[in-house]
């Protein structure tokens, strides 16, 4: 794994677990994983060989006049003074990132820390009751400042609970992200796979895709909110439109009462056209109807967004005052394939069910709404209330 450095004294953290206690998550602070390190025994550190340190990968080094790589600019040139030495291709600890990754190992040079440097990295892996769920941590420090470059160091999984999906949660100041890993029963054949894969529908609760192209023509989709696999006619019509059609909204056909802007209840976000027309609403429609419509998701274009930190999406889940609470968003995302490899059934096992987040900005969802088990291919209409009724 890579990551960016910059700011001089602080520690990334990265967390291993499994992915069926992904409920985690929000658990995880700085305090919290340094008190699972400084309680490791020392069979947990596992991780001290030659193979397993940091090292600082540089995009500058080879570029003494400046001209550096088209994704390094003004970085400055990294003589390497600060380091130990260059690490090549004959040590034992290199790491070939052509094979893993694609890139050009030429154009990027390896460092070595001294010791003394290493000397603040801590990893450990090991079970603390405090934290069953935690495989291990790993905490590295941000040694020296090449905000355009980047440290690298090597994993590995404990995967104590056997095969299946595990994560790799990183923290560092106020970032998060996180890397899906699926440990195999087997040995894999084909470790990072490619994009050749299937199509999949995900869907993302509480959004909706602001800006679009190729709609014009798109017919809108009406079902009620309580009925089930009530969104697959409208993912199976955007599939049959090709490459015009790649995402699709679903929002209310009537936004519900309790929405004001600047003291108004907006109209529904439906794009009406030449074959979306209001004169065309079904005769059974009513309060609980839901209109889907499909196009091509483009980049949002309102001032601020960033495309480097934002989604083309957007969410809005902790404002029932705010229409894009009650609307749902879905995209075609490619699978990637993976050649040769053992068939790993616990790869796909649900998440720990988790009690539903009810309390909303002031507001509570039903009863109905924070118990119902989630389903990719149905689109319910939220309800909340102002008064709270204790449901679980």
């Amino acid at each position: 794994m890579e990551w960016a450095i910059g700011h001089l004294g602080s520690y990334y953290y990265f967390v291993v677990f499994k992915a069926t206690d992904v409920h985690r998550l929000s658990d995880h602070t700085e305090a919290m994983l340094n008190d699972y390190l400084e309680n490791a025994p020392e069979s947990a550190f596992i991780y001290d060989s030659d193979r397993f340190q940091r090292m600082h990968i540089s995009c500058t080094h080879q570029y003494p006049n400046g001209n550096s790589r088209k994704d390094c600019p003004s970085s400055g040139w990294n003589s390497g003074a600060q380091f130990e030495r260059e690490i090549t291709p004959e040590d034992s600890f290199y790491f070939d990132r052509e094979a893993a990754w694609g890139s050009t190992p030429s154009d990027m040079t390896h460092f070595k820390f001294s010791s003394d440097k290493l000397a603040f990295d801590v990893r450990a892996a090991y079970e603390n009751p405090n934290y069953p769920w935690i495989e291990a941590v790993h905490k590295f420090r941000v040694t020296y400042r090449w905000p355009r470059e980047w440290d690298i160091a090597r994993f590995s999984l404990p995967a104590r609970q056997g095969s299946g999906e595990y994560m790799i949660h990183m923290l560092w100041r106020g970032y998060r992200d996180v890397i899906d890993i699926d440990v195999l029963p087997e040995p894999a054949n084909d470790v990072y796979g490619n994009a050749g894969g299937v199509n999949e529908w995900r869907k993302t609760d509480h959004c909706i895709y602001p800006n679009y192209s190729q709609h014009a023509n798109t017919q809108c989709r009406y079902f009620q909110a309580d009925e089930a696999d009530n969104v697959v006619a409208c993912q199976e019509y955007c599939e049959s439109r090709g490459n015009k059609c790649n995402a699709l909204n679903v929002v209310p056909l009537h936004t519900p009462a309790v929405v004001k802007i600047a003291g108004e209840t907006p109209a529904p976000a439906i794009p009406w056209n030449n074959r979306c027309r209001q004169d065309r609403v079904p005769d059974w429609a009513n309060e609980n109807t839901m209109v889907c419509y499909t196009f091509r998701a483009q980049t949002p274009t309102y001032d601020g967004f960033n495309p480097e930190t934002e989604d083309i999406w957007i969410i809005r889940d902790n404002d029932p005052l705010d229409p894009v609470f009650y609307s749902s968003c879905y995209r075609r995302a490619v699978k990637r394939a993976f050649e040769g490899n053992v068939a790993c059934p616990l790869c796909e096992e649900t998440p720990v069910t988790t009690e539903a987040k009810w309390d909303i900005n002031n507001r509570c969802l039903t009863c109905e709404a924070a118990t119902t088990p989630h389903d990719a291919s149905t689109v319910k209409l939220w309800q909340t209330s102002e008064i709270c009724e204790k449901c679980f």
